[in-house]
Formats: C-alpha cells, structure tokens, sequence
C-alpha cells in the first residue's frame, strides 16, 4: 500500500470544475462480472483526495455495483508529463441509493511518462445543465462526509 499519496497526484484531484471554463475528465475503471473493463468518466466534482486517501462519488450503477462486489478499481490522472495509473482498494462506502460516496485507499501507483513528454488531460466544458445532471451540490457534500470518517471504517 502506498503511505503517501503525491503531491501532483493530490494537486491534480483537488479543486472543483467551474461552468464556463474547460476542466479535466479522470477515467475511474472497474471490472465487470465477466471480467471486461468497464470506464467511469469523473469530473474534479466528483473527486478529492488528500495525502493518505482518494475520495470519489460514483454515479454509474455498472461501476457502483463493480466497486460493491470487488472493492477495487483504477484511476487514471494526467499531469503535464506523467500519467498515474493508481491501483485503488475501496476502504469506507457511503450509499444512498443514487451516489456511492468512497475512500480508497492506494495499493499500487504506475507512471507513465518523464520530462520529455507533453501530455494533455482529456477535457469537457462544464455547464449547468451537467452539475445538476450529475448531482454536484450531493456530490460535494458526500465528499464532505466522506473526508471526516476514518479510513477503514466500512458503512452499508
């Protein structure tokens, strides 16, 4: 397990999207029960992290019921020269019948990438009618919630 998670990490997790103003798409991924991939596109509302732990609120009911059955998933982050593939292991989750709220905790990260390259993050231009769709208001406060219980605290 990863003690630490790093700074670029964290930095690249943190903030929240503005209406009007481009903003970066993170790539969740989970298996399904046949065992194929299945992508979870997040915005930064739906995410945080600090230094011990990632945050996530989940909408998909394939990607929510993959995490209930296995607990575990990838995240996939840009930064300017680096791609992170971090191996995530589902420690608390908060369900309220719409939204799954998770703490993961980091098993494995990969990187992808050195100086030399130039990456950009795929991106989406937030609007309003995609906060409310996405439930950002709920996303937000069950982000909240989830950063005040402890790590390894598991909630049906």
């Amino acid at each position: 397990m990863v003690e630490h998670i790093p700074t670029s990490i964290v930095e690249a997790l943190i903030g929240y999207p503005e209406v009007g103003v481009s903003d970066v798409i993170i790539p969740l991924i989970t298996v399904d029960e046949a065992g194929y991939p299945h992508v979870c596109l997040l915005s930064r509302a739906e995410l945080n992290a600090d230094t011990n732990h990632i945050y996530a609120v989940v909408a998909s009911t394939a990607c929510r019921a993959n995490i209930w059955r296995d607990r575990r998933a990838t995240l996939i982050i840009f930064t300017v020269s680096t791609a992170y593939y971090c191996k995530l292991d589902a420690a608390v989750l908060r369900d309220d019948g719409e939204l799954l709220g998770v703490v993961f905790t980091i098993l494995l990260i990969k990187e992808d990438g050195d100086e030399s390259f130039h990456m950009e993050a795929p991106r989406y231009l937030p609007t309003d009618a995609i906060a409310l769709k996405e439930h950002w208001a709920r996303s937000r406060s069950l982000l909240l919630e989830l950063q005040t219980l402890r790590a390894g605290e598991h909630r049906d």
